[in-house]
């Protein structure tokens, strides 16, 4: 079954409909669904704790050609090239429009940490260059950061007799 007939039956499922309604809908106003095939993903496909990651998400104005697409499209690629900061990029044309909200191009960047993110952010100049190449194609854009959490550690020091001391370290880890 091809990708956007997959998400469809699975978007239109009882139990996946349920989820939503028991738990989404609850705490949300409005939600978005953008789904994409990573291609050429290079690293691991679950960022190391600590990693930032920056989602983006791209509405094109209205009536342009596919080649507009391919042309983002290797713009986003592209960056990684620009930007040595990014460990991973991904993007691609989306295909979910129906939840989408007519975001048709969403890509994922994993940068080491969050001060990998602010470098780039602080490189204006680059920065600038790059969206001026997609600018006039764009009606909106979302961009959403986001820190992948590092455990808690819990110390607790231990005294014996003999005047030692030990550090053990417990890993609490939400799951």
């Amino acid at each position: 079954m091809p990708w956007s007939a997959a998400s469809t039956v699975w978007s239109l499922h009882p139990n996946h409909l349920s989820v939503i309604k028991e738990s989404v809908l609850l705490i949300c106003e409005d939600i978005m669904a953008i789904d994409w095939v990573a291609q050429d993903l290079h690293g691991p496909v679950k960022p190391p704790l600590g990693s930032a990651l920056r989602v983006t998400l791209l509405k094109l104005k209205e009536n342009l050609d596919n080649g507009v697409k391919s042309e983002i499209l290797a713009v986003i690629k592209g960056i990684k090239d620009s930007f040595g900061q990014i460990n991973q990029i991904s993007c691609e044309e989306n295909f979910y429009p129906l939840g989408a909200k007519r975001y048709s191009i969403a890509s994922l960047a994993v940068f080491p940490g969050v001060g990998e993110i602010n470098a780039v952010d602080s490189n204006q100049e680059l920065l600038n260059l790059q969206k001026e190449k997609v600018r006039d194609y764009l009606q909106s854009v979302v961009v959403v950061d986001y820190v992948v959490p590092l455990p808690q550690f819990v110390g607790l020091f231990v005294a014996t007799s003999s005047g030692f001391i030990f550090l053990i370290d417990a890993q609490l880890i939400n799951m």
